[in-house]
């Protein structure tokens, strides 16, 4: 356990400064890399086959690391850190929340939410409000998912808003106590999970109606992900069975239908709850997340690959999986794992393999 904090710790989160410095006269070639490290000073281009890393942009200031809402926050520096990050589809925005200042706790005592633009370098703040520490880009960029506490970092004060890039207003959506992360299921309806019974609400963001997601009462839900937008994957057991592992069920949207899948998570040690999955994307292999990561084919459940350790993963493509995290707990990598021979090629180890990967 404390082999997997360090690693999440040196993983996650990384602070950023206010201005961009490009390494050279010209603007970088985004479209030239598909993945990203964002370490230290360095925007870093990744090749994902030879593993090969290149500086793309060069910050004015010294990344330092952040952990929300760790008690260990109270230690180090009161400069701006990083809380998360993440990059649009086009490649060519990246989004941080920057958080700066301490309370008594060692809580921020501001956050804001930061666009910046790879090709011109240039920053612009889209929101400015305390206690911002998730969010989600709708596929078409033109919203935000945001998740903040209202007060205090308390749980129970965890709310979202709608944020419209394009009049830079963000609008609450009235439900306390949710979870993380949002998902977009298109372009106008985003997934929130709150703490209810049943905790899936469909937000519609031009109106701001909720849905309730219903399913039978003797479910107790983990998490939710759409395969589509009319399609959920949940992650869910029988409340007479909770030392059990996870059932998978899909939900579809429009008929309220559900159908368990014929097979369960692994075990119940490292899977008594999933909280993450992640499909590829012909929708054929599932990288689910407890304590551990399996990777499944998804028609059968049988099992693929399992990893000890994901903090950051994408497939770059249909058969290629890139993970950052560990296969034995012992060192931090980044690696691809290739589902048609089952390979594992390590790209970094170690202090290259850190900082925040982003894919586009």
């Amino acid at each position: 356990m404390m082999i997997n904090r360090m690693l999440c710790c040196i993983c996650l989160l990384l602070c950023l400064t206010s201005n961009i410095t490009w390494s050279s006269a010209q603007s970088p070639h985004v479209a030239s890399a598909s993945v990203y490290v964002l370490r230290e000073n360095q925007l870093l281009g990744l090749d994902w086959q030879t593993g090969l890393q290149s500086a793309v942009v060069q910050m004015s200031h010294s990344l330092a690391s952040e952990v929300l809402p760790e008690t260990a926050m109270i230690e180090g520096s009161a400069n701006t850190r990083v809380i998360d990050a993440q990059i649009d589809h086009t490649g060519q925005y990246i989004y941080l929340i920057e958080a700066s200042g301490r309370d008594q706790r060692g809580y921020p005592t501001s956050t804001q939410l930061v666009q910046f633009n790879l090709l011109t370098g240039q920053r612009h703040i889209v929101l400015d409000r305390s206690g911002i520490f998730s969010f989600s880009i709708s596929p078409n960029r033109s919203k935000i998912a945001v998740i903040y506490y209202e007060a205090d970092f308390a749980w129970s004060t965890q709310q979202a808003c709608v944020l419209d890039l394009q009049t830079s207003i963000c609008q609450p959506v009235g439900l306390r106590g949710l979870g993380i992360p949002a998902y977009w299921l298109d372009n106008q309806h985003c997934m929130l999970m709150y703490a209810d019974v049943n905790p899936i609400r469909i937000v519609d963001a031009d109106t701001l109606n909720v849905t309730t997601i219903t399913l039978p009462a003797d479910r107790f839900i983990y998490s939710s992900i759409p395969i589509s937008a009319s399609t959920l994957f949940i992650a869910n057991k029988l409340r007479t069975n909770v030392g059990q592992p996870v059932s998978f069920t899909y939900y579809d949207i429009q008929s309220g239908a559900f159908q368990d899948l014929p097979y369960k998570a692994l075990n119940f040690e490292n899977y008594g709850s999933v909280n993450r999955g992640q499909f590829s994307p012909d929708q054929q292999y599932l990288l689910y997340s407890g304590i551990k990561s399996a990777l499944i084919q998804l028609s059968t459940g049988q099992l693929i690959r399992e990893f000890d350790i994901v903090v950051n993963s994408s497939w770059v493509n249909a058969s290629t999986l890139l993970v950052q995290g560990s296969t034995d707990g012992q060192a931090l990598e980044i690696f691809r794992f290739d589902t048609t021979t089952a390979n594992i090629t390590q790209l970094a180890i170690g202090e290259a393999a850190s900082g925040i990967m982003l894919i586009p």
